[in-house]
């Protein structure tokens, strides 16, 4: 869950610096491609896949 907000934080503080956006939109598919790399390798992509999306709706489920 940190690994997700301090990735999003950065995100956000590109966004911020390069001006003119001011939402950021990220697709399922981004988030989980771009935490991938921090993850350790796992033999089970399916299982991968589903411990960061797990992570990103339990950030939105406490963020609404």
């Amino acid at each position: 869950m940190s690994l997700l907000l301090v990735w999003l934080r950065k995100r956000l503080a590109e966004l911020d610096a390069a001006g003119g956006e001011t939402r950021l939109m990220l697709t399922r598919a981004q988030i989980v491609d771009a935490l991938r790399v921090y993850l350790p390798e796992a033999t089970n992509e399916a299982k991968t896949v589903e411990q960061i999306e797990r992570h990103v709706n339990r950030w939105w489920s406490t963020d609404s």
